[in-house]
Order: C-alpha cells, then structure tokens, then sequence
C-alpha cells in the first residue's frame, strides 16, 4: 500500500471534498435549473486551488496549539486569491 505524505493527504481530502459539494449541486439541479449557485462556484474554485490550500493547512497544522491572528496571513491570500481567480472575481 502506498504512503502519502502529509501535502497530498491534505490534497486528496481537499478533492473529495469538493467533489462532493459539486455532487450536492448537481443533486439540487431540479430545484434551480440553469442557474449556477454560489456552492457550485465554491466547489469548483476549492477543486482548482487544491495546492494552495494544502499550504496553507500545513501551516495552520503547524502551529494549531500555538494559534494567532495572521499566523499564515501570506498562504491564506493566496488561497483567497485563487479562489477568487477560479471564481472569476478580482482578487
């Protein structure tokens, strides 16, 4: 059985994560049809930034027992950033 490190545990959750929510949404496709919801774009921007959060979860794991305000500011925007990218906002 393969052994994955820590970055690509975090990613595959991240993945399933996502695929699931995208799942929900197209569960839901009969109540609104032909309109994207904000969970779809959601689930789509965490499919695509999939690297960035396990950054920034490495780093939050890091020093959970040491936690405070802006302890990994700069890896959380750039998770914000390629959210809004993926969402097709301005970051």
């Amino acid at each position: 059985m393969k052994s994955f490190t820590a970055d690509e545990r975090t990613s595959r959750r991240m993945h399933s994560f996502s695929s699931r929510l995208i799942s929900l949404n197209h569960s839901l496709d009969h109540i609104m049809p032909g309109r994207t919801r904000p969970i779809e774009k959601f689930a789509e921007a965490t499919a695509k930034c999939s690297p960035e959060g396990a950054v920034y979860g490495k780093c939050i794991a890091a020093n959970y027992q040491n936690a405070h305000k802006d302890m990994c500011a700069k890896e959380f925007m750039l998770l914000k950033d390629c959210y809004l990218k993926a969402a097709g906002k301005k970051a």
